[in-house]
């Protein structure tokens, strides 16, 4: 998203060695400083019997404050939440050097909740130094499955029932694949739409869980697979950050060579999930891209999709000025154009559709603590 890239020359802050993990078992929290990586945390978390609920598919390498200051959501976001929902305090310096840490407390009712002001803020109102991390239990059991479905939106009517039921997956991702137009170009088949499917948390909990989402897949014509699929999919999921980690280079966030690729990541009503997912066909078909995939994730208001067009046709400038459309559409339907990622610079002409007068209101606040501009200049429309 351009978070991190600088818009223009600065200081680069590098918190590598902010890298402290100090575990309070009894308190079932842990104060790590903002370079400690995820995967640190959840190892220190463990000899005492706990783990971090936070599992983005970049585990191995994100920090704690990277995955704070994007708000970030992992695979179990659908029972522990996001990265924003694990933090109950903070420890933020402001640009004028002032350092204040707030109270690592579960709840208070004494004011505003001055941590969240930080969260998602992606480094324009403080610098967050560490962080106190809920500690979540170890599971006493997990089960993970995978199934198919005939259409989408069989799959999204299953989805949406054991959501209004209550049942919180640990593991919950949905998606139909769609073949490329230009196969010569990008290899794509079509298949039938793919739901992972997880539970955990202790034995009689996991137990019930399925059994009743069992009958709520079978009622909308699931197909259950082999647990070979759904435990491959699981031991994978960290792969793509494993290469990072071993000092292997990134790919291009467009596609390379001939065609361009891009992805989006929206929060949509549930209402609106199955409208928006027709008018991205539609815009997409209308406008020549081609929509690769469309799919939820961890709950059904979280809607995904991947998108290509050949270099030939217009590349990336069009491929961006599509996904503007995109967004725009989600607008209209109420949602927020990122759930997962941020807005950085790549959103950042967005943002005053966005928040409407709501980001007159950040401004001012920025402007308060960082009259200077100095905090990551040019981010989030700030």
């Amino acid at each position: 998203m351009g978070g991190a890239r600088t818009a223009k020359p600065g200081i680069v802050l590098d918190t590598v060695r902010l890298n402290q993990i100090n575990v309070q078992a009894e308190d079932r929290i842990v104060w790590a400083g903002s370079g400690a990586i995820l995967k640190d945390v959840d190892t220190e978390l463990r000899v005492h019997g706990m783990c971090l609920g936070h599992d983005p598919w970049t585990f191995p390498v994100a920090t704690v404050g990277g995955t704070l200051s994007t708000n970030s959501l992992g695979y179990k976001g659908g029972r522990y939440g996001g990265m924003g929902d694990h933090a109950i305090a903070l420890e933020v310096a402001l640009a004028d050097g002032t350092l204040f840490r707030t109270r690592a407390v579960r709840r208070h009712s004494a004011g505003p909740n001055l941590a969240r002001l930080f969260v998602g803020a992606e480094g324009t109102l403080g610098v967050i130094t560490a962080a106190a991390l809920l500690g979540d239990p170890i599971p006493e059991a997990e089960e993970r499955r995978a199934f198919s479905f005939a259409t989408f939106e069989e799959g999204f009517e299953a989805i949406q029932e054991m959501a209004t039921l209550g049942l919180r997956p640990s593991l919950l991702e949905y998606g139909e694949e769609h073949a490329s137009p230009w196969p010569h170009l990008l290899q794509r088949d079509e298949d039938l739409p793919l739901l992972y499917l997880g539970y955990e948390g202790f034995a009689e909990e996991v137990g019930a869980s399925w059994t009743r989402a069992r009958r709520i897949l079978a009622a909308h014509g699931a197909t259950e697979l082999a647990q070979s699929v759904a435990e491959s999919f699981w031991e994978q999921r960290h792969v793509v950050a494993q290469r990072f980690a071993r000092g292997m280079p990134r790919q291009r966030r467009f596609g390379s060579g001939d065609i361009a690729r891009d992805f989006m990541h929206v929060a949509v009503l549930p209402s609106q999930v199955l409208t928006f997912r027709h008018d991205a066909h539609e815009i997409c078909q209308r406008e020549g891209v081609a929509l690769l995939d469309c799919g939820l994730w961890t709950a059904p208001d979280f809607f995904s999709s991947s998108l290509a067009l050949p270099e030939s046709l217009g590349g990336s400038e069009r491929l961006s000025m599509v996904m503007d459309i995109l967004l725009r559409r989600v607008h209209e339907l109420g949602g927020s154009m990122e759930y997962v990622h941020g807005a950085g610079l790549r959103l950042a002409h967005l943002m005053p559709e966005e928040h409407g007068d709501a980001l007159d209101v950040i401004r001012r606040i920025k402007a308060a603590i960082d009259p200077s501009g100095v905090l990551n200049p040019g981010k989030l429309g700030l």
